[in-house]
């Protein structure tokens, strides 16, 4: 065994290991190929923590809505460890639900005193 050949090996190796502990404490599952990346990116376990943490918060982005849209978790990871076009899915997404939910005409507005807005249909 040559330790000038091994040692970067073993150091990558231990970067991957911690990296997928990250994303398992953040309930984040991910696979060998995307810790291995990410390690050789440099991300640190510290990073990894933040990083798949956020992943997780945003994982309802994941699931599709009525109307379509949603991203995949590869996108939240890619998103969160500086993947600019994953950054972009993801940004969009959040847009695009958020603006669901926006303040527009019509509807009926719920309070503690009851529902108000409805009017009586008549024609």
């Amino acid at each position: 065994m040559d330790p000038d050949r091994a040692l970067p090996l073993i150091e990558q190796q231990y970067k991957s290991a911690q990296v997928t502990g990250a994303a398992y404490l953040s309930n984040v599952v991910t696979d060998k190929a995307t810790a291995e990346r990410l390690a050789a990116q440099g991300v640190d376990y510290n990073q990894a923590v933040q990083g798949f943490g956020n992943v997780k918060s945003q994982e309802d982005l994941t699931h599709a809505l009525q109307g379509g849209g949603g991203v995949s978790q590869d996108q939240l990871i890619g998103a969160q460890f500086g993947n600019g076009e994953a950054a972009n899915a993801v940004e969009m997404e959040a847009r695009r639900r958020a603006a669901q939910y926006a303040g527009g005409e019509g509807g009926a507005a719920a309070s503690n005193t009851g529902v108000s807005g409805l009017r009586s249909a008549s024609r």
